[in-house]
């Protein structure tokens, strides 16, 4: 045996060894990055920069490959997500449903209905069979089908040439030949039937009748609960319409576009020329409105608070009577609203709609208590603070302002641009990081570490300060400096998931989490 070159394969081995044991952080950048949490809930691993991601979170596990691919699996169920370059394609399957979708365009969606798999009164679970499913499949705006094994309720329509849809659109049944040369449309006991739609129509059924050669002529009439009649002649140049309401009758008639009123025992309103008119109301609340210029200069007011001060694009202000107020000033430049959501008071704050966002949250029952906010200055940061202590910042942001509430964009593109992010749980528990983890720097208390990718690490704990080159190869994996208060490292726009900040109602400063 050659003993010399035995002891140099030994030695080898013991240097790279820890690079593949477990680690709470590590950093192999751009190979791969890991942090995980010391309570061991949370986990996230990256590699080739924010290209490849594995990430375990205490309700789900995600992986992928940024923007092209994204995986979740949820740990309480068989619940799965696929996403292909989204929003292009999704799919998602829970048990025996599957439902993906192509653009919203083409969908298909195979659903089991519970009670096939579960056990009823006097009745034991059975599995589902090939007839408790139901099947439905799109193809806009060419093809729509649902099969149910139920011939009430199963479908097939290929536009235009023939089919019937049931309990879509807004009707119970619609069913076409060659549309628009011939269609019928039911919705209860009211049935439309329409030649050359929309040129010749005849309505029967459930109380309704009426006929329309549109444009030249048309009328209908109701003759069941509260009676109605409308006409039109040369439409749009002649509308009429009479329908009994509580008091007396709603009488609306428009000589497009000169003049039209509407009259009713609570309401009387008149418009000339479109864009001048006015309103006045008795009921449910008085009301009065004048149009100078409508849409842009209008002025109204109501009994119960309500305002309209309308000078657009200079100035406008509207108050609702709850006391929810929205204004804009040199409008797109400005624009402020304030309501009340939840008892929390919120004020949003905007320039070029986007280009600066702000939404402020503050419990109006303490007014000293610490406000919660969330900013975005599109496109280089988006900074989430939830009040409590909890504060997050990441450069650059391009999608947080227009995606507030999609956790896929938030997921699959924003880490694609997050070149600083900064995670601070509290002034005792910080966590930044560089160019998607290739400098990371980590404060637990007096005790920090700075990782310098893989080439070296500086670190200080229990007043001592520690210098490592190639720490992935010549030192063990460490964990993060103080165990006992160890922040997630989970990536900070998954923190900037709710459209309103969380935490005002957490009593300040006592750190808390933000949300996941």
């Amino acid at each position: 045996m050659n003993l010399p070159r035995q002891r140099w394969l030994m030695a080898l081995l013991c240097l790279v060894a820890p690079a593949w044991m477990r680690a709470t952080d590590e950093n192999l950048w751009p190979l791969r990055t890991t942090q995980e949490a010391t309570d061991g809930s949370e986990a996230h691993t990256s590699a080739l920069g924010p290209l490849f991601f594995d990430d375990r979170l205490p309700d789900r596990q995600e992986s992928g490959l940024r923007p092209l691919f994204l995986h979740r699996a949820f740990t309480d169920s068989t619940r799965m997500q696929d996403y292909v370059f989204f929003p292009v394609f999704f799919r998602e399957s829970h048990e025996a449903n599957t439902r993906w979708s192509i653009l919203s365009l083409i969908n298909f969606d195979r659903r089991v209905e519970p009670a096939s798999v579960s056990a009823t009164a006097g009745n034991p679970a059975r599995p589902a069979t090939p007839s408790d499913a139901s099947e439905a499949f799109d193809l806009w705006p060419f093809y729509f089908s649902r099969q149910t094994g139920d011939p009430a309720t199963s479908y097939r329509a290929v536009l235009p040439l023939y089919g019937t849809i049931k309990r879509r659109f807004g009707n119970d049944r619609i069913d076409f030949t060659l549309f628009p040369l011939y269609s019928r449309w039911q919705k209860d006991e009211r049935v439309e039937t329409d030649w050359l739609w929309p040129f010749v129509r005849e309505i029967h059924g459930g109380g309704e009748s009426g006929f329309a050669l549109w444009p030249l002529y048309g009328e209908r009439a109701k003759n069941v609960g509260a009676t109605a009649n409308s006409r039109f002649i040369l439409w749009p140049f002649w509308l009429q319409r009479d329908r009994q309401v509580e008091g007396g009758t709603d009488r609306f008639r428009a000589l497009f576009p000169f003049y039209s009123e509407r009259h009713s025992p609570t309401l009387r309103d008149t418009s000339t020329l479109l864009f001048f008119g006015t309103t006045h109301a008795t009921a449910p609340v008085a009301y009065d409105e004048t149009r100078y210029f409508w849409p842009f200069f209008v002025q109204g007011h109501g009994a119960d608070g309500r305002r309209t001060n309308r000078w657009a694009p200079f100035y406008t202000r509207s108050v609702k009577p709850t006391g929810d107020t929205k204004s804009w000033v040199l409008w797109p430049l400005y624009r402020e609203a304030n309501w009340t959501d939840a008892g929390l008071a919120q004020r949003k704050t905007q320039f070029l709609y986007f280009v600066y966002w702000n939404l402020d949250q503050r419990d109006p029952l303490r007014p000293a208590a610490a406000h919660a906010s969330k900013t975005h200055l599109w496109p280089l940061f988006s900074a989430w603070d939830n009040g409590a202590g909890r504060r997050q910042v990441q450069l650059l942001s391009p999608f947080e302002v227009f995606y507030p509430h999609d956790s896929e964009v938030r997921t699959l593109w924003s880490p694609l641009f997050a070149l600083y992010r900064s995670d601070r749980r509290s002034t005792d528990a910080v966590r930044t990081s560089f160019l998607f983890d290739c400098v990371t720097y980590r404060r637990e208390a007096s005790n920090w570490r700075l990782d310098l990718g893989p080439l070296g690490r500086v670190s200080r704990t229990g007043g001592r300060t520690r210098f490592s080159l190639l720490p992935a190869l010549f030192s063990r994996p460490s964990s993060p400096p103080s165990p006992a208060a160890s922040p997630s490292p989970a990536p900070l726009p998954s923190s900037l998931a709710s459209g309103t900040p969380a935490a005002a109602t957490v009593p300040a400063p006592a750190p808390a989490p933000g949300p996941s």
